[in-house]
């Protein structure tokens, strides 16, 4: 296999059997969800350029995995294993291309990680979409446009843009609860710095040479009333606890080393840092007299708590759906679906012990990371046709109902003779042995014990000849 990977990795093979399990299991290929996950490596890797340093004086190495799924029924379709330091955005056109070559004719709907709209990416897809059409939904990336996010909420809450939305879960629905989604509509723009390579002897750039790429999406901003709730409650959590703390840093003052105010700005920092959301909303006064006594005093700014409170429950999804297509309702519902991404990688970490990866030749990474998600791929294909046959189960209980199958050996007393059977056999392993066309245990336990009833003449000489040994023994 390692051989098979170094010069020719079999992705022709992996996707013929998806299109075999979209056959037999009535897989539609048409939509997609995109992920990556990030893999820690226990070493010194050398030899293998893909395993990136990890962050940190003694952090783990590490391993990007990309993974593609079809939606619905979470059958992983494609796979990828790249540099640790990898652009995970890079990785949009080579799954593009890989998807291309499996799905169903006709346009294909990808719903994606947050990484993944850049303007380079977006721009690649439509100049495809003559080879092939994307329609595709991804959350907005916040965290660092935070200033952004926050003048365009302000100005819909200032003109009274947000409208209710019907979509509601199916915890919501099952609980009986009013739909919690209020939403509005607005445009973003997505920013790229493209810098080019370095020429040879090159130690920089020359100027204007790193150019800026904007391209416009369409953006709907949902807030979630039941999620601003619970995010309130958590301030007024963290609020309590920072109060508490600044009373126990109080008390320090003027002791030890906390007569110094150099030392004790330092340890007021670390205080605060541990309070991320909070922080911001107390007033701050650290000083020192003259007689040396330092001193603090704190007063919390409650009208900037309160107008906090706009922001929470907040999030936004891009997409190139027309409002035409698919309104501000239908939109979230397709975003809902993205968990099942997450729930594959989790499996593949947990009962598929990809945790860890100990082997330190790329191509034996490849080769490690590669079984995997063709175990993935069986077991996700397994419950896919269970269900169509009307059998509810899961990837861990399949994994567990395969291994619990035992051939058990009995013997009848006092001859001797032995008798087998098979225990644990359930009808999910009697699904897959129909599936795969498996032998049948039974069969095996006829086999066995037709052979050991063709010896039971042998079995009963053997018992009388021991008897009368015993019973002509001297005593």
């Amino acid at each position: 296999m390692d051989t098979l990977f170094l010069n020719n990795p079999p992705i022709e093979i992996y996707e013929n059997m998806v299109l075999e399990a979209s056959k037999k299991a009535g897989i539609p290929l048409d939509k997609f969800i995109l992920d990556t996950t990030l893999l820690e490596l226990d070493g010194e890797f050398k030899d293998a350029p893909k395993v990136g340093p990890g962050r940190g004086k003694n952090s783990f190495a590490q391993l990007i995995v990309s993974l593609v799924i079809a939606s619905g029924s979470r059958l992983p379709v494609g796979a990828g294993v790249l540099a640790g330091n990898t652009n995970d955005a890079s990785t949009l056109p080579g799954i593009y291309e890989a998807v291309n070559r499996i799905a169903d004719d006709g346009a294909v709907k990808f719903l994606m990680d947050r990484i993944y709209p850049t303007p380079s990416n977006i721009l690649f897809l439509k100049e495809h979409q003559d080879e092939r059409m994307v329609y595709w939904v991804s959350p907005l990336k916040m965290g660092l446009s935070e200033k952004k996010v926050r003048e365009l909420l302000d100005e819909a809450y200032q003109k009274r843009e947000w409208k209710p939305v019907n979509y509601r879960s199916s915890k919501e629905i099952k609980a009986k609860i009013e739909p919690p989604l209020t939403a509005f509509e607005t445009t973003w723009t997505l920013q790229e710095k493209i810098k080019p390579e370095l020429e040879p002897g090159q130690t920089r750039r020359p100027r204007g040479s790193i150019q800026t790429v904007e391209i416009e999406v369409r953006c709907v901003f949902y807030r979630h009333e039941l999620n601003a709730e619970r995010e309130k409650e958590r301030r007024n959590i963290n609020k309590e606890e920072l109060e508490k703390a600044l009373q126990e840093y109080s008390l320090k003052l003027n002791k030890r080393k906390y007569q110094e105010l150099d030392y004790c700005k330092e340890k007021l920092a670390g205080v605060l840092k541990a309070f991320g959301n909070v922080k911001k909303f107390p007033n701050y006064d650290l000083s020192q007299t003259d007689t040396g006594a330092i001193s603090l005093t704190w007063a919390w700014d409650e009208e900037a708590l309160a107008e906090e409170e706009k922001y929470d429950g907040i999030f936004a999804l891009l997409s190139n759906y027309s409002k035409q297509q698919v309104n501000m309702n239908q939109l979230v519902g397709k975003y809902r679906g993205r968990d099942q991404v997450e729930v594959d990688i989790k499996e593949m970490k947990g009962i598929l012990s990809l945790e860890r990866i100990l082997y330190q030749r790329p191509e034996r990474i490849d080769t490690y990371v590669f079984l995997k998600v063709i175990a993935l791929f069986v077991l996700t294909f397994l419950r896919s046709y269970a269900a169509r046959e009307g059998v509810k189960t899961t990837e861990r209980k399949l994994q567990e109902s395969m291994g619990d199958l035992l051939l058990v050996e009995n013997e009848i007393l006092p001859l001797g003779l032995k008798v087998y059977g098979v225990a644990r056999d359930t009808e999910l392993n009697q699904l897959i042995r129909e599936t795969f066309s498996l032998p049948n245990p039974l069969e095996l336990i006829k086999v066995l014990n037709e052979a050991e009833i063709a010896r039971v003449d042998e079995y009963v000489c053997a018992w009388n000849e021991e008897r009368q040994q015993t019973s002509t023994a001297p005593e």
